[in-house]
């Protein structure tokens, strides 16, 4: 959380275009530190209710993604953004330090010294073992298709909407907020629902709700009633996909102690996936003569070839075993 605070202290000092983008990084090096052990830390501690405490997670991420940007927006009126983004620097310094001060005994004693070269290896050779025969390759490749539906459909979006339907800022604000809304409170109850009867088969209901949804956002046109139906229903879906998988990993990985290992190769597989959706969408859009809605129909491709790899997965849920 400190390095996301410098990175946005740096970005509201910074000169220059080119010192934003590296300052941008810093913040981006911290968020990607920051997800994939605390992800693992609620996995380990609440073993029995894996998918909800994941869910909320991102749940609790939707609801800033729907907040900052309308603070934000509302502040920019009265201060510089430069104020905005420095301002956030000291609260972030102060929760990290509230969660280190939370967070230092979890865990129960700390290791003494420990051989990081003989770690390394059995972290590596436990590693491997997770991926053969145990399912988690379906897993991998449905979160990392997920990842590039949802890159082209949510980042394409407001282009879309603008360059196709002629809409205002105002209407695009209110469609990408309904994007984010809806998962705040449908995550955390697809993360119960999981940890009950198994993640198999939520992941398969939202993967096809998902490639129904977005034809239809496509097909709804210029109505408003039935394109804002769409948003909102992709919204209910799209963010539990993430979470479900993360879960599904440290179900299949339990008892080897790689639950931030799995989020972590888990984020970063996502990250270059969905950095590779820009990139096929982006050429797909070109070579149509700049049709948009052309990301639509690419994000349900890529939705459905996810569900066929859910088909996969073993069906995993949450164990009644102690947390740690």
């Amino acid at each position: 959380m400190g390095l996301i605070g410098l990175g946005y202290l740096l970005v509201a000092i910074a000169p220059t275009y080119a010192f934003i983008i590296v300052a941008l990084v810093v913040a981006s090096a911290g968020s990607a530190l920051w997800h994939p052990p605390a992800l693992g830390l609620l996995a380990r501690r609440f073993p029995a209710r894996r998918g909800y405490y994941i869910s909320m997670h991102r749940s609790l991420g939707n609801a800033g993604d729907l907040a900052g940007p309308l603070i934000a927006g509302g502040l920019l009126g009265l201060v510089s953004w430069r104020w905005i983004m420095g301002g956030g620097t000291p609260v972030l310094m102060l929760l990290g330090v509230i969660v280190l001060i939370l967070l230092w005994n979890v865990g129960g004693p700390k290791p003494g010294p420990i051989a990081l070269a003989d770690n390394l290896k059995s972290q590596l050779a436990n590693l491997r073992e997770s991926f053969r025969g145990t399912g988690m390759w379906p897993i991998f490749t449905v979160s990392a298709v997920r990842g590039m539906g949802d890159r082209s459909y949510i980042a394409f979006l407001p282009i879309y909407l603008q360059e196709q339907l002629s809409m205002g800022p105002g209407w695009i604000g209110i469609y990408v907020a309904l994007v984010a809304g809806p998962g705040i409170l449908s995550g955390p109850l697809f993360g119960i629902l999981s940890d009950r009867i198994g993640r198999k088969s939520i992941i398969a209901f939202c993967m096809l709700a998902a490639v129904v949804l977005s034809v239809t956002t496509l097909l709804s046109g210029s109505s408003i009633t039935l394109s804002l139906l769409s948003v909102t229903l992709f919204g209910v879906f799209h963010s539990s996909v993430n979470s479900l998988t993360q879960a599904a990993a440290i179900d299949v990985a339990e008892g080897r102690g790689l639950d931030a290992t799995f989020m972590g190769l888990m984020w970063g597989s996502n990250a270059a996936f969905s950095s590779a959706a820009f990139v096929i969408v982006g050429l797909v859009i070109k070579l149509t003569n700049d049709n948009w809605g052309i990301a639509f129909y690419t994000a349900a491709a890529l939705f459905f070839a996810g569900f066929l790899a859910t088909l996969l997965m073993p069906n995993s849920k949450s164990t009644n075993a102690q947390p740690t």
